[in-house]
């Protein structure tokens, strides 16, 4: 059993929950992972990740996919000072 801690770091394409344009929205989280070496049996619910070794082989992609969707924020906007749709016209909207 070993823990595995880091930062995971990406770019991920996403809509402004404001004006509803796509932008890229920079991400960077810490992540813990815990990895159990071959064994048979799961282990106890907790709050940090496990990831079971099977066969010598670490497979830390569907856990680190899953942590950063949860770390994304519910409504992304693309600037801070976006008024939103309300105070755009009907043609500003449809861009």
């Amino acid at each position: 059993r070993f823990v595995l801690r880091g930062e995971l770091g990406g770019v991920a394409d996403t809509n402004c929950g404001r004006c509803l344009q796509d932008f890229e929205l920079a991400f960077k989280i810490p992540v813990q992972l815990v990895v159990l070496c071959d064994t048979g049996h799961e282990s106890e619910d907790t709050e940090t990740p496990v990831i079971h070794q099977r066969d010598g082989v670490v497979d830390p992609k569907d856990t680190l996919r899953e942590a950063a969707i949860l770390a994304m924020p519910p409504a992304q906007a693309c600037r801070r000072d976006r008024r939103g749709l309300r105070g755009a016209t009907r043609r500003q909207a449809d861009r």
